[in-house]
């Protein structure tokens, strides 16, 4: 093996700091996902629901579009504000418990202010309190306790990218289906009724506006982060194969893996936040994937780095 010392992530990401800076991120994230609902129901649900109402009562038509123009203006000028704020506040704390595992100093330049002591025990109590903090233990597998931190953190990232990106292309699919599903069934609706032009663009195309707008502007969102991840995935598995090949060169390692934690920063505080149901729909299966494919990274590591152990002199 190499000479450089085991990575102490499995032990440390456990202890009572990390699972609180976890907890306070979950709390974040939390608020901003409720914002996501609330656009989904003001425009999504609001906007076909207007719709149908209208197909039988188009007199208040007038009303159905007073009510769309104002979402649009809620959602654009004050829903995504503080979605992207709370977004913002959770990658922070997130991106502390990671430089705290992987050796890496703060980095304010891309990071901005780091999260104060205060405002992480504040939240975190208040998520433990709530919902406790065992289910948010061992975090990246433990598995990669077998392999020194360069390497180490190489798996812990690419377990990162692999799981964000899966779970955004499944939530793009899941939304194309039902945004199409929706669309169809009002405007098959639309032409049951036999509506006139006027009354059809008053009374479905407008109320309708909002929410397929925010489903595309979703599934657009969603698919590009899910395609920008899969290329950091990519990278990480050629520096993966790189370390392995160059016998653990460490300095080059450390020094790209701090690049792709700039870049797994950026995606965390600007990509679309995805519904905490999407992801518990997906968690155990996805979940049991991303840890033997860690286990087996720190397998394939150990008999890689042991051969080359045994052919020096």
């Amino acid at each position: 093996m190499s000479d450089l010392p085991l990575s102490q992530i499995a032990a440390n990401e456990n202890s009572e700091i990390q699972l609180l800076r976890l907890a306070a991120a979950s709390v974040f994230y939390a608020s901003g996902k409720r914002i996501l609902g609330l656009q989904a129901i003001l425009t999504v649900l609001g906007g076909f629901a207007s719709a149908i109402v209208i197909a039988s009562f188009p007199q208040i038509k007038v009303w159905a579009a007073f009510y769309a123009f104002t979402i649009a203006l809620l959602d654009a000028l004050v829903l995504e504000r503080l979605q992207s704020e709370h977004r913002q506040t959770g990658a922070r704390i997130q991106e502390l418990f990671d430089c705290e595992l992987f050796n890496f100093s703060w980095r304010s330049l891309v990071s901005g202010e780091r999260p104060s002591p205060e405002l992480i025990t504040e939240h975190g109590t208040i998520y433990k309190q709530r919902h406790g903090i065992c289910h948010l233990r061992d975090w990246y597998s433990p598995t990669v306790s077998a392999l020194s931190l360069p390497l180490a953190t190489l798996v812990c990232q690419h377990a990162n990218a692999w799981w964000d990106s899966t779970l955004r292309r499944r939530y793009c699919t899941g939304l194309k289906v039902l945004l199409s599903v929706l669309v169809i069934f009002v405007f098959v609706l639309a032409i049951l009724r036999g509506m006139t032009m006027d009354v059809f663009v008053l009374a479905v195309l407008a109320p309708l506006t909002p929410a397929i707008l925010w489903g595309v502007r979703e599934i657009r969102k969603n698919s590009a982060a899910a395609a920008d991840l899969g290329r950091v995935e990519t990278h990480i598995d050629q520096l993966w194969r790189e370390g392995l090949e160059d016998g653990l060169a460490s300095n080059s390692i450390g020094a790209e893996s701090i690049l792709v934690q700039n870049q797994i920063f950026h995606f965390r505080s600007t990509n679309p936040f995805v519904f905490n149901w999407v992801y518990r729909l997906l968690r155990a299966r996805k979940e049991e994937t991303m840890r033997t494919v860690s286990a087996q990274l720190v397998e394939r590591a150990r008999i890689e780095l042991g051969r080359r152990e045994a052919r020096k002199p």
